[in-house]
């Protein structure tokens, strides 16, 4: 199984989309995207000039995602990465992790400081992340406030 890792261009777009749609649909999230929502969240993730979006490939076939962008602090560039999925049938088999660690590779050969992102608490997504070396931070939160 040869495996690649490249950056997303927006001739992606569509097959993008609809991977997209179609891996949240299913477990563990079970979210119900509507595609044209799906397709502004993805546009606006191309479209970003801060963009740092790669995909993983099989066959020709787009089977992993990450949407992420730099972010300037102070000295530094941390990775914030908005959403990472890897399509449902390949999941579990060891895909999510290599992408994950190809990823990381390349920011460290562009000199950023740290990858950030969030996630539910004691979901699937946080056991995984937790596995591939991400931990919480001590010195910042997560605030929320819902609009009225």
């Amino acid at each position: 199984m040869e495996l690649i890792i490249r950056k997303i261009t927006f001739a992606d777009f569509d097959e993008i989309t609809e991977l997209y749609v179609e891996t949240y649909k299913k477990e563990p999230w079970y979210e119900n995207w509507e595609k044209e929502f799906a397709k502004e969240k993805v546009k606006n993730a191309i479209e970003n000039s801060h963009a740092e979006n790669y995909c993983i490939s099989k066959n020709n076939i787009i089977i992993g995602v990450m949407l992420a962008y730099r972010f300037y602090y102070i000295n530094k560039i941390d990775l914030y990465i908005e959403d990472f999925f890897v399509e449902y049938s390949t999941q579990k088999k060891g895909i999510g992790k290599y992408f994950l660690e190809n990823i990381e590779k390349e920011m460290k050969q562009k000199n950023f400081s740290s990858m950030v992102l969030l996630t539910k608490k004691a979901f699937p997504s946080e056991f995984f992340y937790t596995k591939n070396g991400f931990g919480t931070s001590t010195d910042m939160i997560l605030m929320y406030k819902e609009i009225q």
